[in-house]
């Protein structure tokens, strides 16, 4: 039971390991994405300029 119990348990905290770096990773390509958005609003005002 215990063995049960400590492999369900290490499978919930991989879950959730994994779970956060999707996150991680969702949120850097948002933050990439608010970056390339900015630099391309930028380059429109320099050429409208």
């Amino acid at each position: 039971m215990e063995q049960v119990f400590t492999f369900k348990h290490m499978e919930q905290v991989f879950t959730f390991k994994h779970m956060e770096q999707v996150f991680t990773f969702k949120h850097m390509e948002q933050a990439s994405n608010l970056v390339c958005a900015t630099a391309r609003c930028r380059d429109d005002v320099a050429k409208t300029w």
